[in-house]
């Protein structure tokens, strides 16, 4: 991240997000769907900070949505020619007429999700099924789509049976999410050709297909495998095709600035306590992963636990080595943070959320602070009583 002196301006810890490069990426994803002449979608799960959507929804043709709110926050940012998409295993049957008035399209996760709720549909919501094609890629079973007994989509042969059974004029199009943070498009294109053996007269009859989200695409050594996709399935069966990268878009411009607090030993290996927590990050430690810090190197004299500030003995970022030795009041800065971060950040210890910040060129615009209030809010019925 440039501009680290201005830094002292910030109070941490911080999610900042550099505008600059959120519309690069931007730029890129919309350039890429143009000349496939698909269409682009955000999905709301990866980010819901409403400033920064007001940019985003300036470049994509809609939201992708996983609840009732997401599906209203979209609805109210979009204008007449943008769409709604919702997909989600948990559709509830008191919210599923007002999710269907908000939305455009539906994606039931099951057939009987769909047979359940059928009857309170708004009438011209577009309706379709998220399709399991039971096919894996060498992924983590935690966010694998396609892992055995998945509770994501209606399985591929389940479906087939459905339609052969039933007259489906109903169905305007599928849905299919089969990966995570992949930049393999083979996989893509392999994942297709089941559907294609599969459900090859039924393709004809749809209208639409969205091929979800789960891949990277910036830097993608592949992009002429799914620009080559895409073009086949739109001249082969003139459907409309839909895309929802989440992480490919917002990942890359957002940065967490936190404070060393404290520096001691332990057992031989030095201990920085940041004023930050892995709850502000928890998919550090939902998955183990290993964060890129701008001022970390694998040649660095100086190596660090870093921990969070939380009494959870597992709030540990992990082992990182650095040039200079650290000193308290150190800023470490956490680089590509923006997916599945601000959305899943909690308060645990009574922790305060980090600010959001906006850079603009070189200086800092405050986007949302949290207080004692937003912590109370939680449990204020209780508190109050």
């Amino acid at each position: 991240m440039n501009n680290r002196d201005n830094l002292t301006e910030i109070e941490t810890p911080a999610f900042i997000c550099d505008t600059d490069l959120l519309i690069k990426s931007l730029d890129f994803h919309k350039k890429l769907t143009d000349e496939c002449n698909c269409k682009l979608l955000f999905p709301l799960k990866t980010f819901t900070v409403v400033e920064i959507l007001k940019y985003i929804q300036r470049y994509v043709d809609g939201f992708s949505a996983s609840s009732l709110f997401e599906t209203k926050i979209a609805r109210e940012l979009l204008n007449k020619n943008q769409s709604v998409h919702i997909t989600t295993p948990g559709l509830r049957k008191g919210e599923i007429k007002e999710i269907s008035e908000y939305g455009d399209f539906i994606a039931f996760n099951s057939i009987s999700q769909y047979e359940y709720l059928k009857n309170q549909l708004n009438k011209d919501v577009k309706i379709g099924f998220r399709i399991n094609p039971q096919f894996s890629s060498n992924i983590d079973n935690r966010y694998n789509p396609c892992c055995k007994n998945s509770k994501l989509g209606v399985p591929i042969k389940d479906f087939i049976k459905y339609i052969n059974q039933n007259n489906c004029n109903f169905v305007s199009g599928i849905h299919i999410h089969t990966n995570c943070d992949s930049t393999d498009f083979q996989f893509l294109a392999d994942t297709f050709n089941i559907l294609e053996n599969n459900l090859f007269e039924f393709l004809y009859k749809i209208k639409w297909i969205n091929l979800g989200g789960g891949y990277l695409f910036e830097n993608n050594k592949q992009l002429s495998l799914f620009q080559n996709l895409i073009h086949k399935i739109k001249n082969k069966y003139n459907i409309e095709v839909y895309i929802e990268p989440g992480a490919s878009i917002i990942r890359k411009p957002f940065f967490l600035v936190t404070t060393v607090l404290d520096i001691f030993n332990s057992d031989g290996k030095t201990i920085a306590i940041l004023d930050t927590t892995v709850n502000h990050l928890p998919e550090v430690l939902e998955f183990n992963y290993k964060l890129n810090i701008s001022d970390s190197t694998a040649n660095g004299q100086y190596e660090y636990i870093l921990g969070g500030s939380s009494c959870l003995a597992g709030d540990v970022f992990g082992s990182y080595k650095f040039i200079k030795p650290l000193q308290v009041g150190d800023k470490i800065i956490f680089d590509k943070v923006g997916a599945y971060s601000i959305v899943k950040a909690n308060m645990f210890n009574g922790l305060n959320l980090p600010a959001i910040y906006q850079k603009c060129g070189n200086s800092f615009k405050l986007i949302k602070k949290y207080t004692y209030n937003d912590f109370i809010d939680k449990y204020s019925s209780c508190y109050n009583n």
